[in-house]
Formats: structure tokens, sequence, C-alpha cells
């Protein structure tokens, strides 16, 4: 996401209209998760918007299965991992 950023960025017109963001991801993107780097919240506001999808940020390690943190659905307080997954 660091590294598209720039690149979408320019995509977008003044005007808020984010078409050619969403035609990038296919335009029906609901939901995507990002773990293994910190991406800054402004980044993720970003992605959530353009894509009017749900932004989630996950946090695991291997020796625990992987996602033990994600953000909850509509959580828009970016820049945590939010709470363990039940199964933590």
């Amino acid at each position: 996401m660091n590294k598209f950023y720039p690149l979408l960025k320019g995509l977008s017109d003044k005007e808020g209209n984010f078409d050619k963001v969403k035609a990038v991801f296919g335009g029906r993107l609901r939901c995507f998760v990002t773990g293994s780097a910190p991406v800054a919240p402004a980044i993720l506001k970003f992605f959530s918007d353009a894509l009017g999808a749900d932004a989630r940020e996950g946090y695991g390690q291997t020796e625990s299965t992987a996602g033990s943190f994600v953000t909850y659905k509509g959580d828009s307080n970016y820049g945590h991992v939010g709470g363990p997954n039940s199964c933590t």
C-alpha cells in the first residue's frame, strides 16, 4: 500500500472522484486486510475512501497460526491492529 499510494493518489481527481482507482482493483472490492508491514493511518483512510471498502489491519505470528489480532468491521480508527480473534 505504501508503494501504490503515490501512484493511485494521482489517479483521483481534485473533486474526490475515485472511479479510476476503483477500476484498478476491479470495482467490486468490499474489504481488504493488511499485515506484516506498518501502513500510515492516512494511507489506509485513502484506500478505504477511494475503494469504498472496509480496511482491516491485522497482526499475527507463525507460532500462533497467523492472524491473532484484526480490526473489527467498520472500525475507522486506523493505526491499530484491533482486538484478539476469538480463537487466540
